[in-house]
């Protein structure tokens, strides 16, 4: 039997972790998640306030990410300040294996068959070019999903967006690779 073409198209791997790296947001993430932490709480309600990658830059919360847990090329400083000022806005994850980011924007309402994200908003996040744009529209995204995302498939999308931002769509001779064509194939293909 002919495999059909969501078996063909590699999903779901936005971007390619180096070592340490999911280990280190995972755990970063869990820590700051600690309510009984008032330390952790303020890193999290600072980074909440932030509006830009820029000022994520500014905080306490991002650095110890940043510095802690493992070792960020200077390339990915941008990427990893988006992390960080948009984990803080997620309360729960389904688990480091969850449901795909891009399927989780798919996911049909409660109550309804219309997607959480619809396809005017979906289009908006595909056309995103700058960092601060791509941040608010994941801000809101974050929020329409009551803050409930797999937190690693959400900076895996993160780091490969910025990827992208910076070197200008580093894989141009196969579009299938591309992290738009992969985000379009996770939300359309998710039935």
């Amino acid at each position: 039997m002919e495999a059909t073409v969501s078996e063909k198209i590699e999903t779901g791997v936005y971007y390619k972790w180096k070592e340490g790296q999911r280990d280190a947001v995972w755990e970063w993430w869990k820590l700051l998640q600690n309510r009984k932490l008032s330390v952790q709480r303020a890193h999290r309600a600072r980074l909440r306030r932030c509006h830009s990658p820029d000022q994520v830059m500014l905080e306490r919360g991002f650095h110890e990410l940043l510095r802690d847990y493992v070792s960020w090329p200077a390339y990915q400083i941008r990427g990893v300040a988006m992390v960080a000022g948009l984990l803080a806005h997620a309360k729960e994850s389904d688990s480091p294996k969850g449901e795909l980011f891009g399927r989780q924007l798919a996911r049909s309402k409660k109550g309804s068959d219309t997607p959480v994200l619809s396809e005017l908003r979906f289009n908006q996040l595909q056309k995103a070019r700058q960092p601060e744009d791509i941040y608010r529209l994941l801000r809101r995204i974050i929020l329409l999903l009551d803050r409930e995302v797999n937190v690693l498939s959400l900076a895996e999308f993160i780091l490969a967006w910025d990827l992208d931002y910076s070197f200008k769509n580093h894989h141009p001779d196969d579009p299938s690779k591309s992290l738009h064509f992969k985000l379009a194939s996770n939300y359309y293909l998710k039935k």
